[in-house]
């Protein structure tokens, strides 16, 4: 399946917002339609530091997205690359569209540039883990949360 990967466009909306909330699902979570919008916005903002990549197949249908942060660190005078969200429709996967995608946010990144590129994933989410360790180094870093509120 032949895919181009791209910048989210504003008359994306409505399928970017079908797949957010597939995506959504697949977490198992729910979010307040006002958190989604302020999502929306942020990729538009002129002072953005949050970014959206869709894939698209040749028909013009988006099958996937990426969304990634920017953010300052204490390790570099480069920002990092924060890879948050990955997701293809279950209908278009195993044909490369995850990795088209990383790529894409690894190429931005570079362009940017970022000193570092990363990501978490679920630990039993084994089919995704396996492209990852195919396109980046698995730390020893455990993620810990704590609530704030």
């Amino acid at each position: 399946m032949q895919i181009s990967v791209r910048s989210v466009a504003p008359e994306d909306y409505s399928t970017w917002h079908s797949l957010w909330q597939e995506y959504l699902a697949f977490c198992e979570c729910e979010l307040a339609a006002d958190i989604t919008a302020h999502l929306w916005q942020q990729f538009f903002h002129a002072n953005k530091t949050m970014y959206a990549f869709v894939a698209e197949n040749t028909q013009g249908q988006l099958c996937g997205l990426v969304h990634c942060v920017l953010h300052p660190n204490t390790w570099s005078k480069l920002p990092c690359c924060y890879l948050e969200d990955l997701y293809v429709s279950p209908d278009s996967r195993g044909v490369g569209i995850a990795r088209s995608l990383i790529q894409h946010v690894q190429t931005f990144a570079q362009a940017v540039p970022c000193n570092r590129l990363y990501w978490v994933s679920m630990r039993d989410n084994q089919i995704a883990n396996q492209l990852y360790n195919q396109l980046a180094l698995c730390t020893d870093f455990i993620q810990y949360r704590m609530p704030l509120n």
